[in-house]
């Protein structure tokens, strides 16, 4: 009797161990790792992961009380102020720092130590943008507007209501053909830098002196020119691809003036650069781009829904294949966006969750009827495909040659990678582990796609900069 105890506690064990490797390996890795050599975590590529390589979505968040008054000093509010009511976790506080008291860290799954992110230096910052003839560049809905204005108040840090500001911010107004906007619309937004802050009389002496190693040959008009651009564009094609593919090659007749909101012409306001005069040694302008919430049935009717995720990936390609002819005096690195999820019930959360939580493994459940969230992750893996691994991609080109990715093109010995390179960035463990952050909240107005600023906005920014920091564009 005590030996089948034995085989049936064994067989248990067994039978555990083998399904969280299945279905946790990440988990099983954490315990055993240190241990059991082959359980070392790899990417993609095949290579170890080590302490200095971690991938962004390899962590996990932290309490950080140091943060949590972030929305309180930017002096934000959401229209419907969910995000600054009273805190059901403690007395006296408001929700947004219960939001904002978290801090996203890396790990490696071996039980090591955390890893931060690499902190956000605002003069790093704009030294990087002013490398560029453009600098920043953000594109998309109104999410991609919510990371834009985290982006202004940490540029405005540590006291964003205070003159004189570092940067100003102004927008630009177009035409759409949406019936419901009432006139111009915004289309564009610049952040240039204020002559008159302390900062930036301090880059100027370094662009002046000639002998500024990081801003050599970077000529000093450049820094009245902005050094953020963001661009309104929610589906990142023009009217004329959407009609090609959607109206021409489906037969569907969509009305684009009851659907089609924002198509901001960003890529011809980009090229029109091409005209500036570049420098020796100009890096490539960096940008960040994303579609996905604004690609469901409801905004392209009468089209059916196995319709319009062939609709995304024909238009995404042609967008994609757009930058095939783009100047070759342009150096451009573009950073497509994985979209981040809506979260079914958000309201009904209030702490961050681990990645291996079912809020984090399947955050809208099977179905989310209303805007399709659940497409979201179908969205994500082709974005992946066609700007990660596309002939652009830095992963194509780093297998042709190395050593030419990134650089100029008179700092080539041959032509054989284009001005303008893209690559996936994939911050979905970052948001799916935050159901907590949106702007629903306790029962109330329920928005589960959009976020509390600081919060989700903030670290994206900051996750951003980590990656343009520690891969050196």
């Amino acid at each position: 009797m005590p030996r089948l105890l034995i085989l049936i506690t064994l067989v248990f064990w067994f039978l555990l161990t083998t399904a969280i490797w299945h279905f946790h390996r990440p988990s099983f890795t954490s315990l055993v790792g240190h241990r059991i050599p082959w359980t070392y975590i790899h990417d993609s590529e095949g290579s170890r992961v080590t302490g200095t390589n971690l991938p962004l979505g390899n962590g996990h968040w932290r309490p950080s009380p140091e943060r949590k008054n972030d929305m309180l000093i930017w002096g934000q509010k959401h229209p419907n102020d969910e995000c600054l009511m009273p805190s059901v976790l403690v007395k006296g506080q408001m929700r947004s720092q219960d939001v904002d008291g978290w801090e996203w860290v890396l790990d490696d799954g071996l039980g090591g130590a955390s890893q931060r992110l690499v902190d956000f230096d605002i003069e790093r910052f704009v030294v990087r943008g002013l490398q560029s003839r453009i600098g920043y560049i953000l594109v998309g809905d109104s999410l991609t507007e919510g990371i834009t204005a985290a982006l202004e108040m940490m540029l405005l840090m540590p006291t964003p209501l205070e003159n004189p500001k570092l940067i100003s911010r102004t927008w630009e107004h177009g035409p759409v053909r949406w019936k419901h906007a009432n006139g111009p619309v915004p289309w564009l937004s610049n952040m240039t830098l204020s002559p008159h802050h302390p900062l930036t009389q301090r880059l100027i002496k370094r662009l002046e002196s000639g002998e500024d190693e990081e801003l050599k040959n970077v000529p000093v008009e450049r820094i009245k020119r902005p050094i953020v651009r963001q661009f309104r564009s929610s589906n990142l094609a023009s009217e004329e691809e959407s009609t090609e593919v959607i109206v021409k090659g489906m037969g569907v007749n969509v009305d684009w003036t009851e659907q089609l909101r924002i198509p901001t012409p960003w890529r011809d306001r980009i090229r029109m650069h091409a005209d500036e005069q570049g420098w020796q040694g100009e890096k490539p302008a960096i940008a960040m781009i994303n579609t996905g919430p604004h690609w469901e049935p409801d905004r392209f009717q009468p089209i059916r829904e196995e319709q319009m995720m062939e609709a995304y990936k024909l238009v995404m390609k042609k967008v994609y294949e757009s930058f095939f002819t783009f100047p070759d005096n342009l150096p451009l690195w573009i950073m497509y966006r994985s979209t981040m999820p809506g979260h079914e019930n958000c309201h009904k959360y209030h702490y961050p969750v681990t990645r291996f939580d079912l809020a984090a493994e399947d955050p809208t459940g099977a179905r989310n009827k209303t805007y399709h969230w659940h497409w979201f992750p179908a969205y994500n893996a082709y974005a992946k495909e066609i700007w990660g691994t596309g002939p652009l991609s830095t992963k194509r080109l780093a297998r042709q040659s190395p050593k030419t990715v990134g650089l100029q093109p008179e700092a080539r010995k041959s032509r054989v990678t284009p001005s303008v390179i893209t690559e996936y960035w994939d911050i979905w463990n970052l948001a799916a582990t935050r159901p907590d952050a949106h702007i629903a909240w306790n029962g109330h107005f329920v928005d589960c796609l959009h976020w509390c600023p600081a919060g989700m906005y903030e670290w994206v920014i900051r996750a951003w900069w980590h990656t343009i920091a520690t891969e050196r564009y």
